[in-house]
């Protein structure tokens, strides 16, 4: 029953569209919950739409929990269904801190910009602080909104690297379609294949990495 944060303390990274395809993928197979951390309520705003846009299309369960919430009533619903996600806020807040207390694995998306690698080192010492309380809590980043027309960032994968973050082969590019999934529909419904292939290729190395023993993560 894996339970998989989605955490940067940045805000325009992709948590939740990341979020919402993950779990709308996994929940046409197995139980599949959906908790929405963000006070904004992005995630659970997608899931209402969808539903209006594709009704007969099975989905996850959708619930919104906050700071203290997260932890107290989360794990006991976690139990009940075989994936968990945990869309977060783009900041530093409670409800962020409680999601990967409670989590298995923190999948970080980041941009190749100053202002993400900023960032950082701020994420780093949320997670180390969060390690105390969770020491199993593995943590799994990969590159987004990539411009497919630049060079490839390689060095911010060597800067992860430096701060002994793993970063994913998996890479979601810079693409319309997932600014216009987020009117409920996922990037396979809007003729984008390009768009599908990178989200099946992110599950295929999500679930590959919860199936690994820790100390492999």
């Amino acid at each position: 029953m894996p339970i998989v944060s989605l955490v940067n303390l940045k805000g325009g990274v992709g948590k939740s569209t990341t979020a919402v395809h993950l779990a709308t993928y996994l929940a046409r197979e197995a139980r599949t919950l959906l908790i929405d951390t963000d006070r904004q309520g992005s995630a659970a705003s997608w899931a209402v739409w969808r539903q209006e846009a594709v009704p007969s299309e099975p989905g996850a369960t959708v619930v919104r929990l906050y700071d203290r919430e997260v932890v107290a009533q989360g794990k006991a619903l976690a139990a009940g269904y075989d994936w968990t996600f945990l869309d977060t806020r783009g900041s530093d807040s409670p409800s962020t801190r409680a999601a990967l207390v409670l989590s298995d694995l923190a999948l970080v998306p980041l941009r190749d910009s100053e202002y993400d690698a900023a960032a950082i080192d701020d994420l780093l010492q949320v997670l180390e602080e969060a390690r105390m309380i969770n020491p199993n809590l593995r943590v799994l980043a990969y590159l987004a909104q990539v411009d497919k027309r630049a060079r490839f960032p390689k060095d911010h994968i060597a800067f992860l690297r430096e701060r002994n973050i793993t970063a994913l082969d998996t890479y979601l590019s810079f693409r319309r379609s997932y600014v216009r999934s987020s009117d409920g529909h996922i990037v396979d419904e809007l003729g984008d294949p390009t768009a599908a292939a990178e989200m099946a290729q992110l599950l295929a190395e999500v679930r590959a990495a919860v199936m690994r023993p820790a100390q492999a993560a």
